[in-house]
């Protein structure tokens, strides 16, 4: 009988209907910032270690990100905000991905 149950439960399950719940964009929220925080407090206050401009900017694109989470936190179940939500949450993962691209290849002339 219990396996029964379980079956109905994970059918009713699905990735469009939690999209449409607070905790994805929380736990988006919370990763990004925690690591920016991370990065922040633990390496460059405790540590030292001063950021170079790259990394500032990837910090900022994980900002923008938790901003997108910010935003769908308001109503995730209406479109509209949901849709510009994604649209900067991807923004900040793009202009991510190019400022960490553009970091490796400075680390890859630099150590050449």
């Amino acid at each position: 009988m219990s396996c029964i149950k379980m079956k109905d439960n994970c059918r009713k399950f699905s990735l469009s209907k939690w999209q449409d719940t607070r905790k994805p964009w929380l736990i988006l929220i919370i990763v990004t910032i925690g690591l920016t925080c991370i990065a922040h407090f633990l390496f460059q206050e405790y540590l030292f270690m001063e950021p170079c401009e790259q990394c500032v900017y990837i910090r900022f694109d994980m900002l923008v990100m938790a901003i997108g989470g910010m935003i769908a936190l308001i109503n995730p179940t209406n479109n509209i905000i949901k849709i510009f939500s994604y649209s900067l949450a991807f923004y900040g993962i793009w202009l991510g991905l190019e400022h960490c691209l553009t970091l490796n290849h400075i680390h890859e002339v630099v150590h050449s």
